[in-house]
């Protein structure tokens, strides 16, 4: 399913970005809030929908947020799943601004993990991709009403979380639904991602070739941009007393919820912002620290410990005209000289000419992921004991698996080990990708009954969820 015109996107048709921008508030919640009466019909903004337009997501908005105004980061909704984890298990308060307000002054919208709670000034998110989704099952293209659906979710999200998800995710999808149908909508909790990411390549014939088969053991690396998720087992044959002729054997599971790419990018902006203290001080520009992290001594806490409307965009400011660049290794592309526009802590904007030494958040970024893959083999020793390399795949999932750093630390920490890496990118429309893997792989787990699954994870009382460092 895709939630845009899947010809215009070749490849990349079946991804679905995460990502939203309200343009007009007013009238997209008109449509939106009359969800007792009508089917909603909210327009996408596009070049023949420019003006009546009151929404854009997906590609569109993720290409434009690198050289977004002020204005369109504000209205900008991203990582839609992290939403009810950091509401959840965080407490924060998350909002955001549309492009355009009401006439009676700038509206602030409070995002919201329950339809329930949502009114003219709150809005759940997740029910309105359900929605999305819905619609687009709905396309006559398909040919078919999907009515059973399964939701793969990273793995140290707590019960709560992922309960909030679905219930957000069944409201939006049954409310896209004709009335003869809803109530046979079903939506269940599926696999975890890193568990259904290696269902999708198990035939995959590129790691055939490279001595993938059966009794090979496996260690999933997916690298989110949310999260961080590790899966390990063992590929086998099936026993007697099993009904699949083939066997996943999924020996452990383990991850961090603050792991994923962009906590990683938010962390490199906090570098920046301690590298330029003295300034930051100065002009009172606010920033929230990420998660974990200490605050800089002897520095004024009111800057730090609040997630206001100014510590935020100073946030995603850092995050998109640097930290992201870095992380991507377009680090070329970052204008040095050029004074970036910043809020202080009475909301009122500044330009500063921020000290970028690109050389330390290079080695601080380098640094991060070291640790990360250390943690990594950790792991691998914990569940394989001794013979922790013996036909041995690792493999890079997520679409932060992508980066070059990544896949440099990879290749040297395993060189001399007779570990295979891999990577699967295919070039086609229905093929897996790092972003597209894990639906494919709950889909292959639901439809094809050749290879089952057997969960041997160590209990989690003796579980050891690593530190992020």
């Amino acid at each position: 399913i895709s939630l845009e015109r899947p010809e215009s996107l070749k490849e990349r048709a079946y991804e679905n970005p995460k990502k939203k921008k309200k343009k007009d508030w007013d009238k997209f919640y008109k449509e939106w809030g009359n969800k007792n009466n009508t089917m909603p019909n909210p327009q996408r903004v596009s070049e023949k929908m420019e003006k009546r337009g009151t929404f854009n997501q997906g590609h569109k908005v993720r290409e434009k947020v690198l050289y977004a105004s002020t204005v369109e980061l504000n209205a900008t909704l991203e990582q839609l799943k992290l939403i009810p984890y950091k509401q959840i298990t965080l407490d924060e308060r998350i909002t955001f601004r549309p492009v355009e307000t009401p006439i009676k002054g700038i509206r602030e919208i409070l995002l919201v993990t329950d339809t329930k709670d949502e009114n003219d000034s709150s809005f759940d998110a997740i029910s309105y991709y359900g929605y999305l989704l819905g619609r687009a099952v709905l396309a006559p293209a398909n040919g078919m009403i999907i009515t059973n659906y399964s939701v793969t979710t990273p793995v140290k999200f707590e019960k709560k979380v992922i309960d909030a998800i679905i219930k957000s995710l069944e409201y939006g999808i049954k409310l896209a639904m004709p009335k003869t149908i809803k109530d046979k909508i079903k939506i269940k909790e599926g696999n975890k991602e890193p568990v259904a990411f290696i269902r999708a390549i198990v035939g995959n014939r590129e790691i055939t070739e490279k001595g993938w088969g059966i009794g090979s053991k496996f260690a999933v690396f997916d690298f989110g941009g949310g999260t961080l998720d590790f899966a390990f087992g063992e590929y086998r044959n099936g026993y007697d007393d099993e009904d699949n002729d083939y066997v996943l054997e999924v020996k452990n599971t383990s991850g961090d919820e603050r792991g994923g790419a962009e906590y990683i990018i938010h962390k490199l902006s906090y570098e920046l912002y301690k590298i330029n203290q003295e300034l930051m001080q100065e002009t009172k520009i606010p920033f929230p620290v990420p998660v974990g992290e200490g605050l800089i001594e002897l520095f004024p806490e009111n800057l730090l410990k609040a997630r206001t409307k100014p510590a935020l965009y100073n946030l995603r400011k850092l995050n998109e005209t640097i930290s992201r660049k870095i992380f991507e290794n377009q680090q070329e592309s970052i204008n040095k000289e050029e004074a970036l526009e910043l809020q202080c802590e009475n909301g009122e904007y500044h330009q500063v000419n921020l000290d970028i030494e690109i050389d330390a958040l290079n080695i601080i970024l380098e640094n991060i992921l070291r640790n990360l893959v250390n943690n990594f083999d950790e792991q691998i020793e914990k569940v394989f004991k001794e013979n922790k390399y013996e036909k041995l795949h690792i493999f890079r999932a997520g679409n932060a698996s992508r980066s070059i750093r990544l896949e440099s630390i990879l290749e040297e920490k395993y060189s001399n080990s007779g570990v295979k890496i891999h990577f699967i990118d295919e070039n086609s429309v229905h093929g897996v990708k790092p972003k597209t893997a894990v639906a494919i792989g709950e889909l292959e787990f639901r439809t094809n009954e050749d290879v089952g699954i057997v969960f041997k994870n160590i209990n989690s009382s003796e579980e050891t969820p690593f530190e992020f460092r």
